[in-house]
């Protein structure tokens, strides 16, 4: 692997990592939001009972609720975790990889079109997002088998 790569990669994970804790922060709002409680909290509804103190709370309806009200941060880290992913797809361009990276693009596809009318800004940005990246995979990937279809 190239020092390129290797700063490339760094930089994604730091960045991953900086937003994971902007996102955990932001989501905390959750906590005095007492009537979003029945809506935002997925994760805390599926393993618990139900929700009589902040405290009950998991830490991963904090993701949920800042993807919900304040969609940059979370954005940022589902893009740079998607980078990292396809940067190592395409770094291999073989027919495996390629369509690893048409699977991905259909199941941003798939999420998209499961959530296509939206409640709030931030799951907005996330459909039109999946959207774009999903079709931009998808027509990566069926480039690159054609390309390689034409050389054989």
């Amino acid at each position: 692997m190239s020092n390129k790569k290797i700063v490339l990669y760094g930089s994604l994970s730091i960045i991953f990592v900086i937003t994971l804790f902007f996102s955990w922060y932001e989501g905390s709002g959750i906590r005095d939001d007492t009537f979003e409680w029945g809506n935002s909290t997925y994760f805390t509804n599926f393993s618990k009972q139900g929700i009589t103190y902040p405290s009950d709370i998991s830490n991963l309806d904090h993701f949920v609720y800042a993807a919900k009200f304040n969609p940059i941060f979370p954005l940022i880290m589902i893009l740079s975790i998607l980078l990292i992913v396809s940067i190592a797809l395409w770094d291999q361009s073989s027919i495996y990889s390629m369509t690893g990276l048409f699977v991905l693009g259909l199941i941003l596809i798939i999420i998209s079109v499961l959530n296509y009318a939206p409640s709030t800004i931030g799951a907005k940005y996330f459909v039109y997002t999946f959207i774009i990246l999903g079709i931009s995979y998808v027509t990566a990937s069926l480039f690159f088998f054609v390309k390689k279809k034409n050389i054989h």
